[in-house]
């Protein structure tokens, strides 16, 4: 995976153009992020399974269900994505495809929604920001909600012991950008 930038002239008003510089992502060679994603699980992995085996003797993880055992020592890895950016940026539109893409080529998928839209489509209204201080527990609020969703998913998705890829819609420092301070 590869950055790479292009001019290109953009014709104006009258006889007039403008060059602009346009980034693409080249994702033809996966392999090289793939192998580069696997080499940190392996970090985190042996973190994990120290942790866990400080815990736990292996017998015992053994005899736990395979779903369990699977959120204990993943046998396969785990990949999130999280697509960032502003409101009607098409955030929702491509994890949507993106889902599919990933599907079709034998991922487990689940896709973490937003928190914020969560809130607020379960009855937090914007007038909620006129008392004092509000915009500071409702963000933290929704980074509260957000790690918890995020954490569950991924959990769901290590029990079922496949490859998966948990993908995020906004990031968990999204909020940040709403903030004054």
């Amino acid at each position: 995976m590869s950055f790479s930038n292009e001019d290109y002239t953009v014709p104006l008003a009258g006889d007039t153009t403008k060059t602009t510089t346009r980034t693409t992502l080249d994702t033809t060679n996966l392999t090289t992020v793939d192998e580069s994603i696997t080499s940190r699980d392996d970090v985190q992995q042996r973190s994990r399974d120290n942790s866990i085996s400080s815990l736990m003797d292996m017998s015992q993880i053994a005899t736990l269900p395979e779903a369990e055992r699977n959120v204990i020592l993943p046998p396969s890895p785990l990949y999130k994505i999280v697509l960032t950016g502003g409101p009607c940026g098409g955030k929702t539109t491509a994890l949507a495809r993106l889902s599919s893409y990933l599907r079709e080529r034998g991922f487990e998928v689940l896709t973490c929604p937003e928190a914020y839209t969560i809130l607020a489509s379960n009855g937090m209204s914007l007038s909620y920001y006129e008392t004092e201080g509000m915009p500071g527990v409702i963000q933290n609020t929704v980074m509260d909600v957000q790690m918890n969703l995020e954490d569950g998913f991924e959990r769901v998705l290590r029990a079922r012991g496949k490859p998966a890829v948990l993908l995020c819609d906004r990031g968990l420092m999204d909020g940040s950008a709403y903030m004054t301070r």
